[in-house]
């Protein structure tokens, strides 16, 4: 499989993982592995790509919806991703593991502290003048 194929999987599979919380524990399972099951059938030709769990199980329109996020997900994140998977093969059933990890980069961050100063101006109804009040605040910024 090439990085961007892997990347896919890992990604879509990601997403899964982060939008199956309200499942239960074999439900979220179940969408997991038709996830990698959807994603390598398309990479690999395997003629599976509309895996899913029983729609008694889990609806066909939110199995649908979850996988069309995903996808969606996969695309519009594949830069921000540290992925890697391994799929391995003997005499039994092939093994596959797949993972993403956000890439947290070396960014710096700066702290600033910038200080005005703005008055007030009260004008006085008995007297006909003008006091002039300063009015301090401080205002942070991170950048």
């Amino acid at each position: 499989m090439s990085e961007a194929q892997i990347n896919d999987v890992a990604l879509n599979l990601e997403y899964v993982k982060k939008h199956t919380k309200n499942y239960s524990a074999e439900q979220a399972y179940l969408l997991q592995q038709c996830t990698v099951w959807r994603r390598l059938s398309v990479h690999l030709g395997w003629g599976y790509k509309n895996t899913h769990a029983a729609y008694e199980e889990i609806p066909k329109s939110e199995q649908n919806e979850l996988y069309a996020n995903a996808k969606a997900f996969a695309k519009e994140n594949k830069n921000r991703y540290d992925c890697g998977g391994y799929i391995y093969t003997g005499e039994g059933q092939d093994l596959g593991q797949f993972w993403a990890n956000l890439a947290v980069g070396k960014g710096n961050l700066q702290k600033i502290l910038i200080k005005a100063v703005r008055s007030l101006t009260l004008l006085s109804r008995q007297t006909e003048t003008a006091i002039q009040i300063p009015l301090n605040y401080e205002l942070e910024h991170i950048m």
